[in-house]
């Protein structure tokens, strides 16, 4: 029981103000709450289900910055595509073709890699040699960690206008997006890190075209409700 209540309360700690708080919120403000919660809870377990499996060996057995850099990239990629347009419809047929808890889950899996609530896990399993007790505290911790972010997320998309939704959205992610990717390219080498900044004109060029193109339907479809 002392693993338990440990792991829970150090993987609370460790998450508090953390990257995938705010992510688990713009996951919030596209797909239902359930989904999101399904979502990291499946995520949050492979992710610390594997730092407990391998211990202290994870270093050795995951190659963590490469995954560090799919994450980074997997972020911006979710941010391109929050500022995507189209209708009620559309969207519906996206979700439903991609899967929102699949995508979360693979957004918590990458994005809990080599994070300090993932090595705080780590930890733990060493320290206390009952894996089970402190996977269960440490999903538990990511749970109660992250549910207020998903039900604000939740809440602000009952009230906040769709566009400014998308826009918030598309910001969390690209942030946490490039912020990743610089981190884990400095330890690559700097030839990584002018191939990252060789991209910030292009996904910024593509943000644009996708706001401006989102704009002109809404009004479009303006003009047509109004006709």
């Amino acid at each position: 029981m002392t693993a338990l209540l440990t792991s829970l309360f150090m993987v609370v700690v460790a998450e508090m103000g953390d990257k995938t708080q705010l992510i688990a919120m713009a996951f919030a403000a596209k797909y239902r709450a359930s989904h999101v919660l399904w979502g990291v809870l499946i995520g949050s377990l492979l992710n610390h289900g594997m730092a407990v499996a391998v211990g202290t060996y994870l270093g050795e057995v995951v190659p963590l910055n490469l995954v560090g850099l799919a994450a980074g990239a997997l972020f911006i990629f979710f941010g391109v595509m929050a500022l995507n347009g189209g209708n009620e419809q559309d969207e519906e047929t996206e979700k439903n073709r991609f899967g929102p808890i699949a995508t979360v889950a693979l957004a918590f899996f990458l994005g809990e890699m080599a994070d300090k609530t993932q090595l705080t896990t780590l930890t733990m399993a060493v320290q206390f040699r009952t894996p089970l007790l402190v996977l269960a505290g440490a999903v538990s911790g990511m749970m109660v960690a992250n549910s207020p972010g998903i039900f604000l997320g939740d809440f602000l998309f009952r009230r906040v206008p769709p566009r400014v939704i998308k826009l918030i959205s598309a910001g969390i992610f690209l942030l946490f997006g490039y912020t990743e990717l610089f981190e884990r390219s400095a330890v690559a080498g700097g030839g990584f890190t002018l191939m990252v900044m060789a991209t910030v004109p292009v996904v910024g060029a593509i943000c644009w075209w996708m706001i401006r193109r989102t704009a002109q339907s809404s009004a479009a479809a303006g003009a047509r409700r109004a006709a």
